[in-house]
């Protein structure tokens, strides 16, 4: 099945669909097997993404080959045959990858109770530019990694002081947020796994308060990490990141904490949220750009 419009002014090139989408395999969800197979679907897809200048494809895949892998990152067409089989590359080869970013979706087993909407597609797109490849990391997932080091600097630098002061240390990079995360994590010590844990939850409630995307204003920011994904999606639809002013007070009400009323330091951490936005667009544009005329796998 292949659907196709006239809408070529667009940045979405070619959508396509492998296998029985009347039947439950790597996609399980019947609405979303409904969802991504509707025209209607497809011309929507199609408006959404509209603000972005890279071409993109998109393959939806439903079967289980596809079933076994979710959320891979940049893949090869040798691995497409290997693991998603002949039907799935005679469908990318007939999609002109060479100037598009081609994405490949196996399901939304990782938004089981969230409709694919374009913005879940966009912000799944974030998750894969973020993945490791098969043979190591890509340029784009250190593109990736680069633009979200340089919002945790900015807010370690210039937007916790506002809050804590400047004796409180903050990771500013994105491996050395991670290192805490699990039972076993990098910290073996409890106290600084709480410190660290106490930082990310930082990370995730100020973003709750400048976010203006959805899952901000509605105070439903899954975790710290989904922030640079939540963002990524606002450029792929919106074509830009909007902040708000940095807020009096920030977490939830049982443990809020309010900055002092310091006009320079208020200045200080307004300036840095703009800047980080300005920086996160063009950061966006060049990973983007890296990942031209290559296929990922979701």
């Amino acid at each position: 099945m292949k659907i196709q419009t006239i809408l070529n002014e667009v940045p979405i090139q070619d959508v396509d669909h492998e296998g029985d989408f009347n039947k439950s395999s790597s996609f399980r969800h019947a609405r979303d097997r409904r969802i991504v197979s509707n025209p209607a679907y497809i011309t929507k897809v199609r408006e959404k993404f509209g603000k972005v200048k890279q071409n993109i494809n998109i393959l939806f895949v439903n079967t289980p080959q596809g079933n076994r892998h979710t959320e891979v990152g940049e893949v090869s067409k040798d691995w497409i045959k290997d693991e998603l089989g002949e039907n799935t590359l005679n469908k990318i080869n007939n999609m002109n990858t060479g100037n598009a970013i081609t994405i490949i979706f196996t399901n939304n087993k990782g938004d089981q109770r969230v409709s694919m909407t374009p913005w879940i597609l966009a912000h799944r797109m974030m998750h894969v530019f973020a993945r490791e490849t098969p043979g190591g990391s890509s340029d784009v997932t250190k593109s990736y990694r680069a633009a979200a080091d340089n919002i945790l600097r900015y807010t370690s630098e210039y937007i916790m002081p506002y809050y804590f002061g400047y004796n409180k240390k903050f990771p500013d990079s994105y491996s050395g947020m991670t290192r805490s995360q699990g039972r076993h994590g990098f910290f073996t010590d409890d106290s600084q796994r709480k410190s660290q844990r106490e930082k990310q939850l930082f990370f995730k409630y100020l973003f709750q308060e400048i976010g203006t995307f959805r899952s901000a204003r509605d105070n439903k920011l899954r975790d710290w990490f989904e922030v640079i994904n939540e963002l990524g999606a606002q450029y792929l639809i919106t074509g830009k990141i909007k902040f708000n002013e940095a807020p009096k007070c920030i977490g939830p009400k049982n443990n809020r904490r309010c900055a002092p009323d310091d006009r320079l330091m208020k200045d200080q951490a307004d300036e840095a949220i703009q800047s980080m936005g300005d920086y996160f667009e063009l950061k966006m544009e060049k990973m983007l750009d890296i990942a031209v005329g290559r296929i990922f796998v979701m």
